[in-house]
């Protein structure tokens, strides 16, 4: 050989060999390094080590090669022969060869392996399965389980907000109905006792001198607009009014027959069982109850509403087809004011209503008290129909003053202020101002009588659905509460899941780059050997796991 071409063959010698990994298999064959049967002989290899792994002796790193949870390669049993040779060095024969049938079993393995180089086949074949789908599939459930725990991190977040949320509507909901909600129901039927003093802070005011005086203002305007029986008519206005004034807030037994009887303290209606045994627990809160409005209070029906541009009719409002101690105007019928034209002048008249001499003699009409008799011992604001006449002769009262003060304070035609001039002197000396003053004083007992709590509180003495309802829908937050706190375990429980798998996951990810790498350098150092000691690199995304 020249010396050119010796010089030609020490560069090849020094230029590396370089192999993509995924084309590792096809080079091995093209070049013939390996057989193109190797995978078909590779099982009886396989079952040849299955079976010498049964009977192997106490050595550490062989203890260790079979613990590593992975497969037994070539590499691994040129290894275990060179471990056996120090273990099972006592059973050599005088020819120097080994006696040890563990020894032949592995050394016959060995070069089953050898014997058209299925072991690089078996290597390379792993290489490529690891590098493209094992690696990958591991990274993958890596960052899904880094994405739960964002999202578990995120819904935990959610739902502590709602329990917070939750909770709050629930202290803000017993806030407003001044309970602590330590014991709802009970709580809930506690507050009925308010209606007392309140009752008693109504007849107060209905008391008041300013009151009266509107009243005495009412009646003398009565009596002076009508030319016969202006005494009777001005005597059957605001009958329960002058009724509350003189005798103040009695039994309505009282009231009938004059015959008076001590004013005993009523329970409120009773809730039903399901409530009373479930003040705060919350198994037994209807799931589904409506929230509560509590910038309207409660119940929309309860409520008065005020509408001074429509006619009121000032007989007693009917109860039927209302709700237990509700009071509205929606169903008070237009007959209420005539208006009577006087030339230019205009003004209004009320029609007449039930005759006050029932309230005198104290047998009120019909009409005016049609409560059964076993309703008799309530006082007379506790009563349905007696308070919403009471509110009726507010409300009218409160109509003709509203009237009265802005045509004072309009200064009506000549003929309007001519009227009163030989009239009693409280209408003549009535001012817009003062007028103003006495329907302060008549707005003060009508707006806390037809308040959303004053009606909420008749409702839970009446009512035991009403208080079952509330009950519910109070509990109904805590409810919620207690769902969204359960919700919470489970994303912590799952949190635990997640977290225990990313944990598994990740050693056994390390482990296996490891070994890959292991292998990656095992077989270029053999092909390295079989080329010469010329290097050789397997290149690609092995070298970027």
């Amino acid at each position: 050989m020249s010396a050119q071409q010796q010089s030609g063959v020490v560069d090849e010698q020094l230029i590396p060999i370089d192999i993509a990994y995924n084309r590792l298999l096809e080079w091995l064959v093209d070049r013939k390094r390996i057989v193109r049967e190797w995978q078909s002989e590779l099982p009886a290899v396989q079952a040849k080590i299955s079976l010498a792994i049964q009977d192997m002796p106490d050595v550490p790193e062989i203890t260790s090669i079979l613990q590593e949870g992975s497969f037994i390669n070539y590499f691994h049993c040129v290894r275990i022969v060179e471990l056996l040779k120090v273990s099972e060095s006592g059973s050599k024969n005088i020819f120097g060869q080994y006696s040890s049938k563990r020894m032949k079993d592995w050394v016959d393995i060995v070069k089953s392996y050898e014997k058209g180089w299925i072991c690089l086949g078996e290597i390379a074949h792993v290489i490529i399965q690891n590098v493209n789908y094992e690696v990958p599939e591991m990274k993958r459930q890596l960052t899904r389980a880094q994405q739960q725990l964002k999202e578990l991190d995120l819904k935990e977040a959610s739902l502590m907000s709602s329990v917070a949320q939750h909770k709050a509507a629930f202290q803000a909901s017993c806030k407003d109905l001044k309970i602590t909600g330590q014991n709802v129901t009970s709580e809930l039927l506690e507050l009925v006792h308010e209606l007392g003093p309140l009752y008693k802070s109504i007849v107060e005011m209905v008391r008041q001198p300013k009151f009266r005086q509107a009243c005495e203002l009412y009646r003398a305007f009565v009596q002076a607009t009508f030319a016969e029986g202006g005494s009777e008519q001005a005597a059957a206005r605001l009958p329960m009014a002058a009724f509350l004034q003189d005798k103040g807030n009695v039994t309505v037994h009282e009231l009938r027959t004059g015959e008076h009887i001590e004013v005993a303290e009523h329970a409120p209606a009773k809730s039903s069982a399901a409530a009373l045994a479930a003040p705060t627990e919350l198994a037994q809160a209807t799931e589904d109850a409506a929230a509560i409005d509590w910038g309207s209070g409660g119940v929309e029906d309860d409520m008065v509403v005020l509408d001074d541009g429509a006619d009121i009719n000032w007989d007693v409002v009917d109860d039927a087809g209302l709700a237990e101690g509700i009071i509205s105007l929606d169903d008070v019928s237009n007959a209420g004011i005539e208006t009577v034209v006087q030339g230019d002048t205009t003004t209004q008249t009320e029609a007449p209503v039930a005759d006050a001499a029932a309230v005198a003699s104290l047998d009120l009409a019909p009409e005016v008290v049609t409560a059964d008799a076993a309703f008799s011992h309530e006082t007379v604001l506790e009563n349905t129909e007696t308070r919403n006449s009471f509110v009726n002769d507010l409300l009218e009262l409160q109509s003709f003053l509203t009237q009265r003060a802005s045509e004072l304070g309009a200064q009506s035609t000549v003929l309007a202020m001519h009227m009163f001039v030989s009239a009693a002197p409280i209408l003549q000396d009535q001012t817009a101002s003062s007028v103003a003053a006495y329907l302060a004083s008549v707005q003060e007992p009508l707006q806390l009588l037809t308040a959303s709590r004053t009606q909420q509180l008749i409702l839970l003495k009446a009512s035991p659905r009403y208080v079952d309802h509330l009950a519910e829908t109070l509990l109904h937050e805590l409810k919620a509460a207690q769902r969204m706190q359960s919700r919470i375990k489970d994303v912590e429980a799952r949190r635990v899941e997640v977290g225990s798998h990313q944990e598994t996951v990740r050693p056994k990810l390390a482990q296996l780059i490891a070994q890959t790498k292991v292998l990656q350098a095992q077989i270029e150092g053999e092909l390295s050997r079989q080329y010469n000691g010329r290097k050789v690199h397997i290149i690609g995304q092995i070298n970027t796991m």
